[in-house]
């Protein structure tokens, strides 16, 4: 979703003093992921006479006092109409610094489709001030166009017309918000400020993306994505060109393949995801039978058969003919030694001098 806005500035004086700003997250989002009937706002001009429609909101350090609802020429045009009458600034001095305040918000349902919103502020101060206040509007918490006052006469009233586009605009339930922030403390002796006359345009898209990650079903070059299809619109993480994820078992980037690591390459009922220790081999997964002496981890536990391993480190396993796993010194191939009573190499016989050749039950 990306926004244009309006860089037009009435300016109060030259070289004005930079600001220490707020991040854009003030607001709380509610924004639905699925279409709904769209409903345009309530109450924009605050035609009623009350703030019926709107919700306040705050910043962390911020104050919008007790807002009403008063007559002023908001626009310049000469006549005055309803508008939001409030003070805005810090609601505590040794509290969080930077601009603070706040302001009103509401929520509105939106078909897909980019989004023109515009909302008319001004700003009048008896006394001589060096901060009239920042003014923002905000779409589901992202900017889409602001305007500084920064210092402002006695006795003078500043106008301005914030306005700006929202592209991507996905069909649902959105947020709008016009939030207004000082440096100073809120008093209500403090600069008047004033809004009026919110309006939203919606240029209508043909692009059906219901999980808002810019690609639809079908898809269509409408979609701020991109063209391509999107092969599962309920979910936000799968679209063209997401990254694979390993092992979840989704197709993340449309492309219609599962990351390797979640295919059974193999056909025995594992994919590596799922423990296969060697997809090219049926006879290996995680639930075959551990086999003796084919120098294979067959159910894929960590380890081979007992007979297939090397348990002195004499170079030999049972399976390769060392006839005493637990003694180094007894292999195939090893010194047969006299008269020490061992198979030194494994072939089944003693050295000779064990043989007892008069059968006097005495060897040599």
């Amino acid at each position: 979703m990306f926004a244009t806005h309006n860089n037009d500035r009435e300016s109060c004086v030259s070289n004005p003093p930079p600001r220490r700003r707020l991040g854009l997250g003030a607001t709380a989002l509610l924004i639905a992921a699925f279409p709904a009937q769209a409903l345009a706002a309530v109450n924009p001009g605050f035609e009623t006479g009350d703030l019926t429609g709107w919700s306040q909101f705050l910043t962390d350090n911020g104050s919008i006092g007790t807002p009403t609802v008063t007559t002023f020429d908001t626009d310049g045009n000469g006549s005055a109409s309803y508008a939001a009458h409030m003070h805005v600034g810090k609601a505590d001095y040794y509290g969080a610094g930077g601009s603070q305040g706040g302001g009103l918000s509401q929520q509105v349902v939106l078909d897909a489709g980019t989004l023109t919103i515009s909302v008319d502020v001004a700003v009048y101060s008896d006394d001589y001030n060096t901060d009239a206040g920042w003014f923002m509007i905000l779409f589901d918490g992202g900017y889409v166009d602001s305007h500084d006052f920064y210092y402002i006469s006695a006795g003078q009233t500043e106008r301005h017309t914030l306005s700006g586009s929202v592209t991507g605009v996905t069909a649902g339930t959105h947020e709008i918000a016009i939030r207004v922030t000082r440096e100073y403390m809120q008093s209500p002796d403090g600069p008047e400020i004033y809004l009026d006359d919110l309006s939203h345009n919606l240029e209508a898209s043909d692009c059906v993306d219901y999980d808002g990650d810019g690609y639809g079903v079908p898809g269509t070059p409408t979609c701020w994505g991109g063209p391509e299809e999107d092969c599962d619109d309920y979910d936000p993480t799968v679209f063209p060109g997401a990254t694979e994820q390993t092992c979840d078992g989704v197709d993340n980037d449309c492309d219609g393949a599962l990351y390797p690591d979640e295919v059974d390459a193999d056909g025995d009922g594992y994919a590596p995801c799922e423990g296969d220790c060697d997809p090219a081999d049926p006879a290996v997964n995680p639930g075959e039978v551990e086999v003796a002496c084919d120098d294979l981890d067959n159910d894929c536990d960590g380890a081979q058969h007992g007979d297939d391993i090397d348990g002195d480190g004499d170079g030999f396993d049972e399976c390769a003919g060392d006839c005493d796993d637990s003694d180094a010194t007894l292999h195939p191939g090893a010194f047969e030694f006299p008269c020490d009573g061992l198979d030194n190499d494994c072939e089944g016989v003693q050295h000779r001098d064990h043989d007892d050749d008069d059968g006097d039950r005495i060897d040599d």
